[in-house]
């Protein structure tokens, strides 16, 4: 059994939308994510793929869907035999039915030394963004009334820098196949190194900001399945103003 991303060859979905010129609100969202949905379903291809899948799940217990959620990315996510995955490239010629693959973290450098109280010159980076002399000049964001989701290696929210930040915890369950709510924790370091930047009290850019936390890739390494049902999930969450990936 192999997990599958399936969805249209080819796609005229942003010249049809023509979303990116159009303000992002809360508002706007759930009206915007019906009509990137209802694109998809009325695309004749991504017709034939739900059909196909529909009858080979009637035909066999071995083909099956993981959740949908939104549906905003117009792919499904099947686990099934590659001889059902190769009947289905002969059957739909216009259809990617793509082998699922793995995504790894970027390695950064680390440096192993941690302390409570960081000096100026280790905050240089609040300097080669501006943000200090912005801020000496009368800029007053704070990241107040923002939520950022992060997607990384999980973020550690009991860390100093972090403490009440972090509202809520996600990560995929591989036996249901779905997005749950967990408890808060980072498996690599990275996401925690990400969510500071962002917020931390000392070496954040918006320190008032809010964070969801979405456990994408566990110790380093997930899968491009799971990338698409996270985006497919954040379609939902019209409180997030922000995703960082």
């Amino acid at each position: 059994m192999s997990v599958y991303i399936i969805r249209p060859k080819a796609t005229s979905l942003a010249r049809s939308l023509k979303l990116a010129s159009r303000k992002f609100t809360p508002e706007s969202r759930p009206v915007q994510v019906a009509e990137v949905v209802n694109f998809w379903r009325e695309d004749p291809v991504h017709q034939e793929i739900e059909s196909w899948l529909e009858d080979a799940q009637n035909a066999t217990s071995q083909v099956s869907k993981h959740p949908d959620y939104s549906g905003i990315t117009g792919a499904s996510i099947v686990e099934m035999p590659d001889d059902e995955a190769q009947r289905m490239r002969e059957d739909l010629h216009n259809a990617l039915i793509l082998l699922d693959q793995p995504i790894e973290l970027i390695e950064p450098q680390r440096n192993a030394n941690t302390k409570d109280e960081l000096t100026a010159d280790e905050l240089w980076h609040l300097d080669a963004i501006a943000l200090n002399i912005a801020r000496q000049n009368g800029f007053t964001g704070t990241g107040k009334s923002i939520t950022i989701a992060v997607l990384d290696t999980g973020i550690d929210s009991t860390h100093s820098e972090l403490q009440g930040r972090v509202t809520e915890s996600y990560s995929f369950n591989d036996r249901s196949k779905q997005i749950q709510l967990t408890t808060s924790q980072d498996t690599d370091g990275h996401g925690t190194h990400v969510a500071g930047l962002i917020c931390g009290k000392q070496v954040g850019v918006a320190p008032e900001t809010k964070l969801i936390d979405g456990l994408l890739i566990p110790r380093g390494t997930g899968n491009l399945s799971n990338f698409v049902m996270w985006l497919d999930w954040l379609a939902l969450r019209v409180d997030v103003n922000i995703a960082n990936i």
